[in-house]
């Protein structure tokens, strides 16, 4: 097969077979997928030869064993160098059967796709066009957390190891090198540890220490290679061809100057420049084209014409001159190696687009701490398991994440996932997160995560996949560059043909080759592949490393958009660490003792006798211990905190039900419905002037009767104000929405600059949601909330922002998260995307303006003035422009550092 009507003619074929339900024939892999109901496979067979085609029966399975779970994998891609190849390798992998969707990055050299099909077929798609396939990870498409890996070496086959592995509960499937000398197990850690793991396969294989490498090392040694043996031969050509050693010119047929210029010069083209000559040609055949193609058909068009004028001149023709012979041989090894020098650097700067996110991932150690039986062991990090206890020492970054088990005190640098340098400080019961350092003090502390579900581990994971998807516009440039080749090709072609129309003589029909030659090396591909990548890889982990994390690069260009900002008021204008300011027993509540609570010698609220006073309290408290037990609000929280500093004991309750904005509720055997949340009815003078004053008031009710009120403060952010002026300056229109009373609401909206008129109170998430969306018809919104009862808003608007702390990297419903909980991440933010976007439409312009004025310069349009680029200057300029594409994306790095 060919083309695509042969693919048609087969399908056709094979449909008319009777039994035959579907066939579905793929061009690039010369296959054909038929479902049928009890067809011999040797007519389906003889009807394919008899239209003419040769075929051969692979495997035929049984519809049971076929599987249509839709998976996600991340393929490693080797040999890409501009968006002409990524725009090969998606249409390669997109035309496999039963892929969904596929986003290729060039800067991190991935691939993430989407498929229910076979992951070997989508890596031979990759192989079949000359680039490196080789699958990393597979995981559900369902899945949350993508599986943990353990890098094993096999001991026996890599069928037994796969057999063995599939048959333990927790793992999810095994991932095998080509040369099946080491493989990786894809197992979830919540349910098979990764040393019980080992144990089951013991004699299949063995735990294996993968060495971590930076996916652009062996594409710079390659490179940096080549260029050495390069640069000498190059040298020398220059000096015999420029005259400069006049003795090896003699009068002889064939001197041994250009003897030795022609074999220095093919060994220069096609052994040092051969990555660019097998790229071009597994391109062609598969009829793409890329920046290969470019650099290999220039640079062998200029060699074959200088070996050709030596031949003529050997052969006697007056047509070629040996000078002009030299001078060809000369320009082709000239380009190889300023080519090899250009595309070491721009390897080289693209490394360092990655610095950011290997700083991130350098967090994690390599080994533990690990106490079994009292006795301290050392352990890898891939064989940490749930429940183990890790020590930790003061100095040491902590393992995984996990809860202190030690009656210590230690503080932690958590700077890694807040961004803000600050000791935290850590006890008993405390949560440590992976990634941080223990700067004062060591403890004891129980694994809670391991492998891929560590918070450490997603903070990564989240910062591979915004860097992996492409933003639209870099669609649309990937689009443009699918043409760009051809149409450059066909403008050498076009250049030849004019300046040969018109030549007179040798001399101009060599004036009209180099013309071609420099056409086709001054075209630039990868400049246009590299202006939004490299940007993007440069703030999505300068985002990380200052807390940021964004979920998806097309948050970068949505940002520039908008117009409307939606805050919430807890947690994210104030600290969410609200607080019981005041307590009150109302009148006909009595707080009879034979209830059950046991009061607490602590100092109670209220004006009453101290005695009388500890005992309502105690009452309040040991209701609120109950009805607040489930509930994962911030004032829940708060609330159980002072109902326990008040009371020993907690009233037995059942039929718990919560309703999002209005609060929650439970029976109490004796006392009936018992409610906590905003008030039913109209409240004292003295408690509206504390909601006045910014508090929140809540209700306790019994049996559907008040009993008491409580007032919290939750202090505003110290950065709130100023967040809040800033978003002004921006041209944002704020909004303040929020789930508490009015009075509540426009006293913080009040303290923090916010128009009366845009406050929303009393907020349901369903209200909070409904406002979104009609701001959103007007303008695109930026919703900014905690990330709890925001989900419905963060879901809504055009570009949600979570605020919380690292343990909530997860949050399915933000395009971005800010773990340090400050509304000044949110400026910092902005100020990043707005830097971004400047950064990746200054690449383009730059990559524009090279390319449509180096062209036509090339092209020798300028000729009557003078105005003309040699071949090796085209060369060098070509280089020169993918690197200052890159530098360019990297100085967005330092102006923000």
């Amino acid at each position: 097969m060919t083309c695509a009507s042969c693919t048609g003619a087969v399908e056709r074929a094979l449909r008319a077979v009777p039994g035959v339900s579907d066939a579905s024939v793929n061009l690039l892999m010369k296959r054909a997928e038929v479902k049928h109901q009890g067809v011999e496979v040797q007519k389906l067979q003889e009807a394919v030869e008899d239209i003419g085609f040769d075929c051969e029966v692979i495997q035929e399975l049984k519809p049971q064993v076929t599987s249509d779970k839709l998976m996600v994998g991340s393929f490693k891609v080797g040999g890409m160098t501009c968006a002409a190849c990524v725009g090969a390798v998606e249409r390669a992998v997109l035309a496999v059967m039963g892929v969904k969707s596929a986003d290729v990055s060039l800067t991190l050299k991935l691939a993430k796709v989407t498929y229910t099909s076979k992951a070997d077929e989508i890596v031979s798609a990759i192989e079949s066009i000359g680039f490196e396939g080789e699958l990393l990870t597979e995981a559900a498409a369902t899945s949350g957390d993508r599986p943990s890996e353990l890098p094993v070496a096999p001991l026996r086959s890599a069928a037994e190891l796969r057999k063995a592995a599939s048959a333990i509960y927790g793992v999810r499937g095994v991932v095998v090198h080509k040369d099946e000398s080491s493989a990786r197990l894809l197992y979830d850690p919540i349910e098979v540890g990764a040393r019980s793991l080992l144990e089951k396969l013991d004699g299949v294989c063995r735990y294996h220490v993968e060495v971590a490498e930076d996916p652009t090392a062996a594409t710079l040694r390659l490179l940096h290679s080549r260029l050495c043996l390069s640069v000498a031969p190059t040298l020398m050509i220059v000096l015999l061809a420029e005259g400069f050693l006049p003795e090896a010119w003699d009068d002889s047929v064939l001197p041994s100057g250009f003897l030795y210029v022609l074999c220095l010069s093919a060994f220069v083209q096609f052994y040092c420049g051969w990555s660019f000559h097998s790229a071009a040609f597994s391109a062609a055949l598969h009829g793409a084209s890329t920046m290969n193609t470019l650099v290999s058909l220039s640079t062998t068009v200029s060699f074959l014409y200088g070996l050709l004028g030596g031949l003529c001149h050997v052969l006697g023709s007056p047509l070629f001159s040996l000078g002009m012979a030299s001078m060809f041989c000369e320009t082709s090894a000239v380009l190889i190696t300023v080519l090899l020098a250009g595309r070491m650097l721009e390897a080289r700067a693209k490394s360092h687009t990655t610095a950011l996110v290997r700083e991130i991932s350098a967090k994690r150690p390599e080994f533990a701490r690990l106490l079994e039986k009292e006795e301290e062991s050392s352990v890898r990090y891939d064989l940490i398991q749930l429940g183990d206890l890790l020590r930790v020492l003061p100095g040491e970054q902590v393992p995984v994440d996990g809860e202190v088990v030690t009656d210590s005190t230690a503080y932690c640098d958590e700077s890694l996932l807040t961004g803000e340098p600050r000791a935290v400080r850590k006890q008993k019961g405390s949560q440590v997160v992976g990634g941080s350092t223990s700067v004062q003090g060591g403890f004891v502390m129980k694994a809670m995560s391991a492998g891929n579900s560590t918070t450490l581990a997603r903070i990564l994971q989240l910062v591979e996949d915004a860097q992996t998807r492409r933003p639209k516009v870099q669609r649309s440039v990937d689009l443009l560059a699918s043409y760009f080749t051809p149409v450059v090709l066909a403008s050498a072609v076009l250049t030849f043909c004019v300046w040969s129309f018109q030549a007179q003589n040798l001399e101009d029909f060599t004036f009209s080759i180099t013309r071609a030659v420099s056409v086709l090396v001054i075209a630039c591909p990868c400049s246009f592949g590299l202006a939004t990548p490299t940007a993007i890889m440069v703030a999505t982990g300068l985002a990380a490393k200052h807390g940021c994390l964004v979920k998806d690069s097309v948050v970068w260009e949505k940002m520039g958009s908008l117009k409307v900002a939606v805050l919430d008021k807890t947690g994210t204008i104030t600290k969410g660490k609200p607080q019981v300011v005041a307590v009150s027993l109302l009148p006909g509540a009595a707080a009879s003792s034979a209830a059950g609570p046991v009061a607490k010698a602590s100092a109670p609220l209220g004006r009453k006798g101290k005695e009388e006073s500890a005992r309502e309290s105690a009452f309040i408290g040991w209701l609120l211990r109950a009805v607040e037990s489930t509930s994962e609000h911030p004032l829940a929280e708060a609330l159980r905190l002072w109902a326990e500093s008040v009371c020993e004991t907690v009233a037995a309750a059942e039929d718990f039900q919560h309703q999002p904005g209005q609060g929650v509720s439970c029976r109490v055997p004796g006392l009936g419905l018992v409610r906590c949340g905003r008030p039913s009815g109209a409240l004292p003078e003295e408690w509206q002037q504390r909601q006045a004053e910014g508090c929140v008031v809540v209700a306790l009710d019994v049996a559907e009767q008040p009993c008491a009120l409580l007032a919290l403060r939750d202090e505003l952010q110290e950065c709130s104000q100023q967040a809040v002026s800033d978003l002004h300056r921006a041209g944002f229109q704020v909004w303040l929405c929020t789930g508490d009373e009015p009075r509540t609401a426009h006293a913080v909206a009040s303290k923090v600059g916010i128009a009366k008129e845009r406050v929303m109170a009393a907020c349901s998430p369903q209200a909070k949601a409904k406002l979104v969306e009609e701001l959103s018809k007007k303008a695109p919104v930026l919703m900014v909330g905690d990330g709890l009862n925001d989900a419905a808003a963060l879901a809504s608007a055009s570009v949600g922002v979570a605020i919380g702390t690292g343990a909530q990297v997860t949050m399915d419903s933000a395009q971005v998260i800010l773990m340090g909980s400050r509304l000044s991440d949110l400026i910092l933010f902005l100020d990043l995307s707005k830097a971004t976007m400047r950064t990746i439409y200054r690449n383009f312009a730059w990559a524009l303006s090279f390319n449509f004025l180096g062209l036509p310069l090339a092209a020798g349009l300028g000729a009557p003035w003078g105005l003309w680029l040699p071949p090796t200057f085209c060369g060098a300029a070509m280089a020169c422009s993918s690197l200052l594409v890159v530098t360019s994306s990297l100085m967005l790095g330092l102006c923000h550092r």
